[in-house]
C-alpha cells in the first residue's frame, strides 16, 4: 500500500524516441509510493483530435491571494481548465520539479491526471506568472517528434513506457515479483491515466518524483490471459511506475506492474485539491 502521494512521450518510431531520449539513463533510486484516494471518471477518453500541437490559454479568475501550490490555488486552476475544456475535470497533481529535469527556478508541473477528449493537459508555472496550459495526446504511437519534445520529462519518461508496451518491445524479461514485461507488451492500449507520487527526503534517501501510467491491458488470443501466474482479464488496467530523485535527471521503471480494475482506477487518483498538491504546508 502506498504512504503518502506524489511519464514519456513517444514518437512514430522507436528510433525517434531514442533520439530524443539520448543520455536518459537508469536510476538507482526509486520512490516509495503513497496511496491516496482520489474520485474521478475513467470513461471520459472520447473522440477530439489525437495530433493537436500543445496549446496555450490565457488564465482567468485565478485568485492573487492563495498561496502558490496551495489547495485552494490548485482548485482555481482545477476550474480555469474546466471552463477552457467545457467538461468537468477532477483534481489536479501539483508537484515540486527539479532543475534538472529542465525546468525553470521556483517552479512545479501541474497536471490532470485523466485523459481528457483523448488529450493529458499540463502547465509548468511559476509563482506570479501566468498559467499557460498545454497539451499533448495520450494516442502514444502517433505523437510528432516535436510535441513530445515540449513535454515535461517526467511525463514523457511514462509515456516513452508506454508506447514500448504497445509495441511489443522488451524492456527487460520481469519486473518485480507480479507480472512479467513480456506479458503485458503488445497487448495494451492508449494510457488513460498518469499520477504522481512525490516522496520527500527522509531517512537519507532523497526526494523522489514517481509517475504512474495506468493503460488497459487486451489479450489478442483469450487462451493466452492464463499462460503466466497472473491472469488479467480483458478490460482491467495495468500500471507501471517510472521514478527518479529529485536533483537527478535519470529515471527507471518500477520493479513492478499491477491490474487495477476499471471501477478501482478512481482510487488513485485526486479526490481533493490537498490530495493532488504536494506542497503543503503553506503559509496560510
Amino acid at each position: 500500500m502506498k504512504l503518502t502521494k506524489s511519464s514519456s512521450l513517444t514518437v512514430l518510431s522507436v528510433i525517434s524516441v531514442s533520439g530524443l531520449l539520448t543520455g536518459c539513463g537508469a536510476s538507482q533510486a526509486a520512490s516509495t509510493h503513497h496511496h491516496v484516494v482520489h474520485q474521478t471518471s475513467s470513461t471520459r477518453t472520447q473522440s477530439s483530435s489525437a495530433q493537436t500541437a500543445p496549446s496555450s490559454a490565457s488564465p482567468s479568475g485565478i485568485p492573487t491571494s492563495d498561496p502558490f501550490g496551495s489547495a485552494a490555488w490548485s482548485s482555481a486552476l482545477q476550474h480555469q481548465l474546466a471552463q477552457q475544456l467545457h467538461d468537468r475535470i477532477g483534481p489536479l497533481d501539483i508537484v515540486p520539479v527539479s532543475s534538472q529535469w529542465g525546468f525553470p527556478a521556483h517552479s512545479v508541473l501541474v497536471f490532470e491526471p485523466l485523459a481528457v477528449h483523448q488529450q493529458f493537459y499540463y502547465a509548468v508555472v511559476q509563482k506570479n506568472h501566468a498559467v499557460h496550459w498545454q497539451h499533448f495526446s495520450n494516442q502514444v504511437t502517433t505523437i510528432p517528434s516535436a510535441v513530445a519534445s515540449k513535454v515535461p520529462q517526467p511525463l514523457f519518461r511514462a509515456m516513452h513506457y508506454a508506447m514500448l508496451m504497445q509495441q511489443g518491445v522488451t524492456e527487460t524479461p520481469t519486473l518485480g515479483n507480479t507480472i512479467p514485461w513480456n506479458t503485458i507488451t503488445g497487448n495494451v492500449g492508449n494510457p488513460v491515466a498518469i499520477v504522481a507520487y512525490y516522496s520527500p527526503a527522509a531517512y537519507g534517501l532523497p526526494a523522489s518524483l514517481s509517475i504512474t501510467t495506468y493503460v488497459p491491458i487486451h489479450w489478442k488470443n483469450l487462451q493466452d490471459a492464463g499462460f503466466d501466474k497472473v491472469s488479467l482479464p480483458n478490460g482491467h488496467f495495468v500500471g507501471f511506475a517510472v521514478s527518479a530523485p529529485v536533483n537527478s535527471s535519470s529515471w527507471q521503471i518500477q520493479q513492478s506492474f499491477y491490474a487495477v480494475a476499471p471501477q478501482d482506477l478512481s482510487q488513485d487518483l485526486p479526490q481533493t485539491p490537498a490530495q493532488g498538491d504536494f506542497l503543503i504546508p503553506h503559509s496560510r
